[in-house]
């Protein structure tokens, strides 16, 4: 990624296996809690968070739970960075305990008209 990455907004549904806490990210090493979030990750619930992290992103992991596993339905992020805005959607995917997905994606190639 050319730039920092300012801002992520993670929009989440949980499928039918949920877990009771909030879920961190771990970026570039470093485990950050979810802020201002709405909702939460409970069976069939919905939850809003968001990172501000003001930092070159190379990696960036959603952490599995604790115990158990948890069924990701949906995961939509908006990214905010110096290269502008973008947004991305993911299948639906699993975690476990033992378990963390890469959910760092770069922004979309410019492209122009010739």
């Amino acid at each position: 990624m050319a730039g920092k990455l300012a801002q992520m907004v993670l929009h989440l549904k949980t499928g039918e296996r949920g877990r009771s806490d909030v879920p961190d990210l771990e970026f570039n090493g470093h485990l950050l809690p979810l802020r201002d979030v709405e909702g939460s990750c409970g069976s069939g619930e919905s939850l809003q968070g968001m990172i501000r992290p003001g930092s070159v992103a190379h990696t960036v992991r959603l952490v599995g739970p604790e115990t158990g596993t948890w069924d990701i339905e949906s995961l939509r992020i908006d990214y905010e960075g110096d290269t502008g805005s973008w947004t991305v959607e993911f299948e639906p995917f699993d975690l476990d305990d033992s378990s963390s997905a890469d959910i760092f994606r770069l922004p979309p190639l410019p492209t122009w008209e010739v």
